[in-house]
Order: structure tokens, then C-alpha cells, then sequence
């Protein structure tokens, strides 16, 4: 029985160390894809995106009387360029021409990581017209994060398992956050080898998901540390319990050898009493 259940131990144990991996790769990517963490990191594409189409200053620059002269009774000026529609406030466009790109690369950025693109996470990457900016979308970050609290509650049922499954109960921590340490390690360098192996290609674009590989690492990593000082400080309580017991009961031993018979007592003094009264007598 013994032999089955710790059989089945270890492959709870594989199980949720795989879990913690697709866990934490879920993380990773939701929490990549928070919009305060992409924005910074989405305007070079965007400008590389549009600059392959339009020369964008130029063409301000070219628009810029026009733009001055329809504000003055107006407060937005929209233009076609190519395939692109652009809006402009007049706020920017009296700041000059700067101003007015960095708002159209801003808008354009909000339209990449908002936009509505009304297909499931798989169906998108069958249109070709999304792709890849559908990747770094609110869409995207909301389908790993459901991914992600689907396969924590996964591993929660696995933990319990696990719990049951411990014959000294005090281990139970110390196994899941050595497994939690371990599975934050490959995390800790991601976006690094990430970035190395995607330099100059296709997979430079892919580096905006792996942004937050290293935070997460070390909040995983801080809180299996956690579970295992847990576990550890159980087991010194459980010990330090055990010998206080101990000693409990040697003490009581002690006390009840050294304590005086109260039946022996009295026959002591019955003895007593009869060699007084035959003393007596004679």
C-alpha cells in the first residue's frame, strides 16, 4: 500500500511541476501584455510599421498649413494617407509637427492593443490581416490570464491530492515550494535568451511577450521560499513538541518513583501500633 502511494506521490509531483511551468509561462504572458508595460515598447514597431508605407514627416509637414488654417474654426482635423485614416487635435497640431506624429503613433498604438478583432485567440491567426499585432492586444493578455487561473485551480485540486497523498503532512509545503523554486529558474534569463536568438529576425517582435519573465521568476521564487521556511519551521514545532512530551512524561515517571506508597505507609504503622500494645501488655 505504501509502495502505491508513494507511486502516486511522484507522479502528482511531476504533474504539478509541469503545472507550475505552464503556469508560469501563463503569467509571464498576461502580465507582458499589460498595456503600461507595451506601450514604450510597441512605438518603434508602429513607426517601422507605417514608415514602410508613408513617410510621415513629409507628409505633416506638407499638411501643415492646411492643418493650421482648418483648426482655426475646427477642433480635430482628419487625412487620408495610402491606406491609412489619421485624426489630429488641433491641441497637437498647434504644438507643430512633432507633436502631431507622436499623436498619430500614439492613436495608432491604443488601435493595435484596443481594437476589437472579433475573433477567438485560435481563429485569428487564420486571418492573415491581424497577424501578428493581434499578439499584443487586450484580447490576447485576457486569453492567457482565463488560461492562467484555469490551470491554478487545476493545480489546486493537484495540491490537495498531494496533501493526502504525504504521509508526515509537514512535508507538504517543503515539497511544493522546492517545486515552485525550481520551476521559477528557467524564467530567470527568458526574455534575455529570448531576445539573443530573436535578434535581426521574424521573433524580434515576439520579445513584447517575455517582458515580465524575470519579475514573475522572482515572486514565484520568493513565494516557494515562503512555503518552504513554512514547512521547515512546522517540522521544528513538531519536533520541538515531541521532546517537550517527552519530557513531560519522563518528569511524571520521576515524580511517581520517588513518591511515597500510601498502602506501605499505613502497614508501617500498624506494626507500630501492635509492638506498643504486646509491649505494654507484658
Amino acid at each position: 500500500m505504501s509502495v502505491i502511494r508513494g507511486g502516486l506521490l511522484v507522479i502528482a509531483s511531476v504533474l504539478i511541476f509541469i503545472g507550475f511551468l505552464l503556469m508560469n509561462s501563463l503569467l509571464v504572458v498576461s502580465n507582458s501584455l499589460e498595456y503600461k508595460n507595451i506601450q514604450n515598447e510597441l512605438v518603434p514597431v508602429v513607426i517601422d510599421f507605417i514608415g514602410e508605407r508613408v513617410n510621415l514627416s513629409n507628409v505633416v509637414d506638407a499638411k501643415f498649413p492646411l492643418m493650421k488654417e482648418y483648426c482655426e474654426n475646427n477642433s480635430e482635423f482628419v487625412f487620408n494617407e495610402k491606406e491609412f485614416t489619421f485624426e489630429v487635435s488641433c491641441d497637437s497640431i498647434e504644438q507643430g509637427s512633432e507633436a502631431i506624429i507622436e499623436e498619430i503613433i500614439r492613436d495608432f498604438v491604443d488601435d493595435i492593443y484596443y481594437r476589437d478583432y472579433d475573433c477567438g485567440f485560435i481563429d485569428c491567426f487564420n486571418n492573415g490581416e491581424d497577424i501578428p499585432y493581434f499578439l499584443i492586444s487586450e484580447n490576447t493578455k485576457n486569453y492567457f490570464e482565463n488560461k492562467f487561473y484555469f490551470i491554478l485551480s487545476l493545480l489546486f485540486v493537484m495540491a490537495v491530492i498531494m496533501f493526502f497523498l504525504i504521509e508526515n503532512k509537514t512535508n507538504f509545503p517543503i515539497l511544493l515550494g522546492s517545486l515552485l523554486i525550481v520551476s521559477s529558474f528557467p524564467f530567470m534569463k527568458l526574455n534575455n535568451l529570448i531576445s539573443f536568438f530573436a535578434e535581426k529576425s521574424f521573433l524580434n517582435f515576439f520579445t513584447f511577450l517575455f517582458t515580465e519573465s524575470y519579475s514573475v521568476a522572482i515572486k514565484v521564487l520568493i513565494f516557494g521560499v515562503f512555503l518552504l521556511l513554512l514547512g521547515i519551521v512546522l517540522k521544528f514545532f513538531k519536533i520541538g513538541f515531541w521532546v517537550s512530551d517527552f519530557i513531560s512524561r519522563f518528569s511524571k515517571r520521576q515524580r511517581r518513583g520517588s513518591a511515597p506508597n500510601p498502602n506501605g505507609s499505613n502497614k508501617t504503622e500498624k506494626l507500630s501500633s501492635r509492638k506498643i500494645s504486646s509491649t505494654s501488655g507484658k
